[in-house]
């Protein structure tokens, strides 16, 4: 089936390459230059993954995000953003934008972004109401277990830091393995390290490693 992409960039010059490099790549790409021309479109075409950059007229990338959030949360949308405004885009990561590419865009980097987009996309839609988070077999069907799993594929599909809470006993490790079965090298080691039995001055080098004599 043939995938369809929505841009949303007032920058018609760009509009056009990204068109035509992802149309390269047997997508079906429509284009906006601002935002309220975006969200009326993507009314109408029903896209399945969106790429909108945070300046643009009459609606910014954030208002599109909150339009997005409201009426279409399964749609990945990816910002588009100039390096004086990575800030704002972490900022819309948390309230929802599926990642953030920084311009100038490599074309190989837009493409694997798409497509990753897609993918985790489509795993999504495979989860109903009972979700489960192989290999780790983690079940649940409430609200807040649904969260956890969304949360799970979301941060398994960036390369970004993460920090797992929680009492002891409730599932931090399912949910770190959990995440590295979603990510992109789901094959790679898996290293799991006992923080707590390691001396606080051994700690940094254990973790991070150590120039011999240094």
């Amino acid at each position: 089936m043939e995938r369809r992409i929505l841009i949303i960039e007032d920058e018609e010059r760009m509009r056009r390459l990204f068109k035509l490099v992802l149309a390269e790549q047997g997508y079906l790409v429509e284009t906006a230059g601002d935002g309220v021309e975006g969200m009326a479109l993507w009314q109408s075409m029903q896209p399945d993954v969106v790429l909108t950059d945070l300046k643009i007229p009459k609606a910014d990338g954030l208002e599109v995000l909150d339009f997005r959030n409201h009426q279409f949360q399964q749609v990945p949308l990816i910002i588009l953003t100039a390096y004086g405004t990575v800030l704002s885009a972490v900022t819309a990561m948390k309230q929802g934008a599926y990642d953030y590419l920084t311009k100038p865009i490599d074309n190989k980097q837009l493409i694997e972004i798409v497509a990753r987009a897609i993918k985790d996309s489509e795993n999504k839609k495979g989860v109903s109401q009972i979700c489960e988070i192989k290999p780790d077999q983690m079940i649940g069907s409430s609200p807040a277990m649904q969260k956890i799993h969304e949360d799970i594929i979301l941060v398994g599909s960036t390369r970004i830091s993460v920090i797992i809470t929680g009492e002891s006993g409730t599932g931090k490790e399912l949910v770190a393995r959990a995440i590295h079965a979603h990510s992109d090298r789901p094959n790679s080691p898996f290293t799991r390290v006992n923080c707590a039995a390691i001396p606080r001055d051994l700690l940094e080098s254990e973790l991070f490693g150590h120039l011999r004599g240094a």
